[in-house]
């Protein structure tokens, strides 16, 4: 017989390969992962394969982001049970200026369609999406 807890572990491996949540996580965090400065000139907008993908407004960016990204992949791994992330790739993109205000403001640099997603997700994804996070020990 299957027990609950070995029900639920096998459901939070599955949600960890999930994407949208570990992009949900990412932008949620963006400006205590990166910093003030380095949330006004990047946005991260897609995980796919563990890899993620955050768009910068200059090569300047690019390169100073680039050479962070190993603390930036342990700052977010450290936050899960297991590794979510195994590389950040940077790209040369627009993004608005109400995503780069929102973002200095400390608001989830979600879009409206993201935000709305994220309203109808049940309270039981919400559980396991907390739970794929470490306990932080106070």
């Amino acid at each position: 017989m299957t027990t609950i807890r070995a029900v639920i572990q096998k459901i939070i491996a599955k949600m960890t390969v999930m994407n949208g949540y570990k992009k949900a996580w990412v932008e949620k965090y963006w400006l205590d992962l990166v910093g003030e400065e380095a949330v006004r000139h990047s946005i991260p907008y897609k995980v796919e394969r563990n890899i993620l993908f955050v768009r910068v407004d200059s090569s300047v960016w690019n390169q100073e982001m680039f050479m962070n990204r190993g603390s930036l992949i342990n700052k977010i791994n450290q936050s899960f049970a297991q590794k979510i992330i195994d590389d950040v790739k940077y790209q040369m993109g627009y993004f608005s200026k109400s995503e780069d205000s929102s973002a200095v403001s400390g608001k989830d640099l979600l879009s409206e369609e993201d935000q709305a997603t994220l309203a109808r997700t049940t309270m039981w994804d919400r559980i396991l999406l907390k739970s794929l996070q470490k306990k932080k020990s106070s």
